[in-house]
């Protein structure tokens, strides 16, 4: 088995739980989110786990059945419906000249040489644009460059509309419209109905700013992009081509993929969190680590994703497994105080032999396995039957004490922990107990936040 390491400071679990996943879903403060939310202009709110509904709220005068303009988070869409284009064959891939189909860009030695990963990641050197109302596909085209292909990011609408232009041209063989793709792609098999689309009965959707949706049919192609393509347990696009839009394209612009946009690691949120997001703080934040979608309805640019989060996903700690009976009784696991950056995280163990006992208290990063080893290890091939062991014993706290001993850990103040989580349990001297001579604590299970 692994060797414990003595954990003398908070540095060596710091560097160990920044690489680490969250914490799966559990005890989020929906309310605390809702407030936040509320008092900033939202108007829906809701949030699914595993594909269910979870917690839902309408304010400021909205209603479950009223359609909200997405603004820029259609521009999202569209990005998926890219991906749909390269899964067949439309576009070979991502990295394919937007000048092999709009064949005016040819001459132009800047223009010739624009990927579809570059245009839609706003890196094309072609002017983003004013946000509002965007020009036709075909006057998009026209749209003047600032910088050569990716070099520098440019946010608006006209790329999406240049999109609409050249996946317009490439569906006119087949007498298909853009609307007819993206209702065959995406609407018809989710089962997504828009409220409204700006221009989609002319057969070219504004792909930048133009849906609408309630927050239940919205919350549906977050769930789609969270299952990596997958709806009704059917396949419906490759997650490798999805996964493409989730990767940044120059480091100047590291917090935006291909239509959507990222988590640096800096932010409170989980870090694998993508998000639609658009003006008047509209979001639709997908978080597969956590099972989680997340759609917000608002009018309001007075809004901080991290001040959500941290309202959302507070620090907690929680029991995960039974110790065994030592001759205190059995050994408890307990927080004092949360897990919260900037603070000192404090727990008691409970229930000790009366008499002064050595004991050590593990602190893991999984709860799965310690090493090769599977948890959680029932140790009765060491002589101690009913105890099993739940935590990676991947550093130690050792401890001296009778009856019960409280122990300290600072948590550093650094965002970049918050949703990462810890296991620990303590291993009590006990000679009364079995022939092993030690009991175990109850295990626990500690995530880090920012409240």
């Amino acid at each position: 088995m692994p060797i414990a390491t003595p954990l003398r400071s908070a540095s060596s679990l710091l560097a160990a739980l920044t690489a680490l996943a969250p914490l799966p879903a559990q005890d989020w403060d929906y309310n605390a989110a809702a407030a936040y939310h509320d008092q900033l202009g939202g108007h829906a709110l809701l949030i699914s786990i595993d594909g269910k509904v979870v917690f839902e709220r309408y304010s400021n005068g909205y209603s479950a059945n009223q359609g909200h303009v997405l603004h820029s988070c259609t521009k999202s869409i569209t990005g998926v419906l890219c991906a749909f284009a390269v899964q067949d064959k439309l576009i070979a891939s991502f990295d394919e000249r937007v000048s092999d189909t709009i064949t005016e860009w040819q001459v132009d030695a800047r223009r010739r040489v624009i990927t579809y990963r570059q245009l839609l990641g706003l890196v094309s050197g072609i002017l983003g644009g004013e946000t509002g109302s965007p020009p036709s596909y075909a006057d998009s085209i026209k749209q003047a460059m600032f910088a050569d292909p990716g070099t520098a990011f440019s946010y608006g609408p006209y790329p999406f509309q240049i999109f609409g232009e050249a996946l317009k041209r490439k569906l006119a063989s087949s007498q298909r419209t853009v609307a007819d793709y993206l209702t065959a792609k995406i609407l018809t098999p989710l089962n997504m109905t828009p409220s409204a689309w700006l221009n989609y009965a002319t057969g070219d959707p504004n792909l930048p700013s133009g849906a609408q949706f309630t927050a239940r049919e919205w919350i549906k192609f977050g769930e789609f992009v969270r299952l990596g393509g997958v709806w009704n347990n059917q396949r419906l696009l490759a997650q490798s081509l999805l996964d493409e839009l989730f990767q940044p394209i120059i480091p100047s612009a590291r917090d935006y993929g291909v239509s959507w946009w990222l988590t640096l690691p800096t932010g409170v949120a989980p870090n694998d969190t993508v998000a639609a997001r658009g003006s008047g703080t509209q979001r639709l934040w997908v978080i597969r680590s956590e099972r989680m979608a997340i759609v917000r309805f608002a009018d309001s640019e007075v809004w901080k994703d991290d001040g959500f989060f941290a309202a959302l996903m507070p620090a907690a700690f929680q029991k995960i497994g039974d110790g065994c009976k030592g001759a205190g009784g059995v050994p408890s696991l307990v927080a004092v105080t949360p897990p919260k950056t900037g603070t000192t995280f404090e727990w008691r163990i409970d229930n000790l032999p009366t008499v002064p006992t050595l004991g050590i208290t593990y602190v893991g990063l999984s709860s799965t396995t310690w090493g090769t080893v599977p948890l959680p290890l029932e140790l009765s091939f060491l002589g101690a039957p009913g105890c099993r062991l739940f935590v990676s014993a991947d550093f130690a706290l050792p401890w001296v004490g009778a009856s019960s001993v409280t122990q300290r850990l600072p948590v550093p103040d650094t965002a970049t922990l918050s949703v990462r989580r810890f296991y620990l349990q303590s291993a009590v001297v006990d000679g009364s107990a079995n022939a092993l001579a030690m009991t175990l604590s109850d295990a626990g299970v500690a995530r880090v936040g920012v409240r």
